[in-house]
């Protein structure tokens, strides 16, 4: 068995903008502003601050960068759960590196560099055995139209000569191939999958908090 690790993109994950994963954050933030006694427990530094100046200022303290990189690290720890139950023996590892935000969010959303552990006899088998669905596959994601030009080709013949029969596939190639194996199982709710099997990383999470953005906030109100 061929296993290497392997530096690509994190596969199935949509983004955090407008998407499932960017209600996370505003679910808990929700869930503490509806339950004051909950809140004191956990904040006892804000325990003097009227309720009504948390309410209103409380998003303020969020951090909401480091909550997202929370986020994704959580995925990451889930990403071989996720893939071998389609693919068993295929993942032994998801090592999150650092998220990659595009400047605009008009044509992209949000991507995760990583790198997988990853059994190379065990992908090509299952490629293998499902070369006219990766064929369909890269036909669609890969073909050039108008408003829309491929860097890559969308061919298996093409993808087998520039990654040396699939052996080669640091960049964008496994991250691909990874997402394509997670289609064949759930299609176009591959990322709602992701998110259901994250059930216990979403119910589990609490953003990050900076509780001296409100405080400085008040104490500047109290000294106006």
């Amino acid at each position: 068995m061929k296993t290497e690790t392997i530096e690509t993109w994190l596969p199935v994950f949509s983004g955090f903008y407008y998407t499932i994963w960017d209600d996370i954050d505003e679910t808990c933030i929700q869930y503490d502003l509806e339950h004051e006694s909950e809140f004191r427990e956990i904040y006892p530094e804000l325990e003097k601050l009227p309720w009504n100046f948390i309410e209103e200022n409380f998003r303020d303290c969020v951090q909401w960068g480091v909550g997202q990189v929370n986020i994704v690290k959580g995925i990451c720890d889930e990403m071989p759960d996720f893939l071998n139950e389609i693919v068993p023996g295929l993942v032994n590892s998801c090592q999150y590196q650092e998220i990659r935000r595009p400047r605009e969010y008009n044509f992209t959303n949000d991507a995760v560099n990583v790198a997988f552990d990853i059994n190379l006899t065990v992908l090509r088998k299952f490629i293998y055995e499902h070369v006219n669905q990766l064929e369909d596959y890269l036909q669609k994601r890969y073909t050039s139209r108008d408003g829309f030009f491929s860097y890559y080709p969308n061919t298996i013949v093409d993808w087998e000569d520039e990654t040396q029969n699939f052996l080669q596939l640091g960049g964008h190639y496994l991250g691909s191939l990874l997402q394509f194996i997670a289609e064949t199982e759930h299609g176009n709710e591959s990322d709602w999958k992701l998110y259901e099997h994250c059930e216990n990383l979403v119910s589990d999470y609490c953003p990050d908090i900076d509780t001296g953005v409100i405080l400085h906030a008040w104490n500047k109100k109290e000294a106006a």
